[in-house]
């Protein structure tokens, strides 16, 4: 069912890790973030609701509004030099 597929897909194939969560990774890590650059869809920002806001921040608490208006994210690391 369109259903059952949609929840295969939200389960494990979309990645469901907030910004914040990210920048945490890296900082454990020990790598270095030198280039932090979203990739901006203004379109998303025209649609996006307080309600909508709301209920996707119940299944990702860190959540962002830069979260929800950008698809993708360039990142650029340093690995650290010991």
């Amino acid at each position: 069912s369109e259903h059952k597929l949609a929840m295969k897909f939200y389960k494990q194939n979309l990645n469901r890790m907030t910004l914040k969560q990210l920048n945490h990774y890296i900082k454990i890590s020990g790598f270095e973030q030198i280039m932090f650059f979203p990739y901006i869809y203004f379109e998303n920002y025209f649609v996006l609701t307080e309600k909508i806001f709301t209920e996707c921040k119940k299944n990702y608490p860190s959540l962002e509004l830069l979260d929800l208006v950008s698809p993708a994210s360039y990142i650029g690391l340093r690995k650290p030099i010991f």
